[in-house]
């Protein structure tokens, strides 16, 4: 009997630390790690919603200047369209990642981080120049004289910073410990239980159950990130493919561990009911 509660117990933790071992290596991986969150978003640059975001932001501001508003939405078109704008987005997206990590990491925010600590924002400024090129060859000669600026787009607002700054601080320290640790008590569980293939049903179930909760978990993350897209954020199109991109792997991780679970549960049922006849 006790052997039996052992075996429980192991796997009920195993499954339950499952979804929470995925969604911190994810973390660790996507959002700690300034490359691989870069060659997530980066592509977003071809994409028409953010382009089209940016679009709006840009001429938005420069036509408090100039109070063009087709001209100068064809030239800020132009320079987003263009090879300059995915190279502009690429860099400013690092340099809004560094100032998130400085902020979860709690060393401070920087010129893009509100000063409340809850927003960080993208910096559209070095497109200002390119678009002011662009409006001077068309003719406008006194677009030239458009002052600099730093137009920005909010990515993400942080309204409960301490608990965010402590789960980005662990997911960091713990990256490979969860999975570790997840692994060993599921092979334990299988281990201690008198009927291994009937324990391999519930790991494999149990699995996919965990990533099952994980995805309704991540759905409901996005459809509250769409909602808190401010006035100066990106419009919800631009918002959804914004969290599609930084989140795909980690959908890619749940799909392919719940699916492996099912497998594995099916496997081991049929396993169990062969040695049975």
């Amino acid at each position: 009997m006790l052997r039996k509660v052992l075996a429980a117990l192991l796997l009920v933790a195993g499954c339950v630390l499952a979804p929470v071992a995925v969604a911190g290596f994810w973390a660790a991986n996507e959002i700690v790690d300034s490359d691989r969150y870069v060659a997530a978003v980066g592509p977003l640059a071809d994409d028409p919603a953010v382009q089209s975001a940016v679009t709006e932001r840009l001429t938005d501001e420069i036509v408090q200047y100039l109070p063009l508003d087709r001209a100068v939405r064809g030239a800020v078109q132009r320079v987003v369209t263009s090879d300059a704008f995915a190279r502009a987005w690429t860099e400013a997206n690092r340099v809004a990642h560094d100032q998130l990590d400085a902020l979860l990491s709690g060393e401070g925010g920087g010129s893009l981080v509100t000063e409340d600590g809850t927003t960080v924002s993208l910096d559209l400024g070095p497109l200002i120049n390119g678009i002011k090129q662009q409006l001077v060859a068309s003719g406008l000669t006194f677009a030239g004289r458009i002052p600099a600026a730093h137009p920005t787009i909010e990515l993400v607002q942080v309204e409960d910073l301490a608990f965010y700054q402590s789960l980005y601080q662990w997911a960091a320290k713990l990256k490979w410990v969860l999975p570790g640790l997840t692994v060993v008590l599921l092979v334990l569980g299988v281990l201690a239980a008198r009927r291994r293939s009937r324990a391999l049903v519930w790991t494999g179930l149990g699995l996919a159950l965990g990533m099952a909760v994980l995805a309704g978990v991540l759905a409901w993350a996005r459809s509250g990130y769409l909602g808190a897209t401010g006035t100066k954020g990106l419009d919800p199109a631009a918002a959804a493919a914004f969290f599609d991109a930084l989140t795909r792997s980690l959908w890619i991780g749940l799909l392919v561990i719940g699916v492996a679970g099912l497998l594995l549960a099916v496997g081991a049922w049929l396993t169990g009911r062969h040695r049975r006849t």
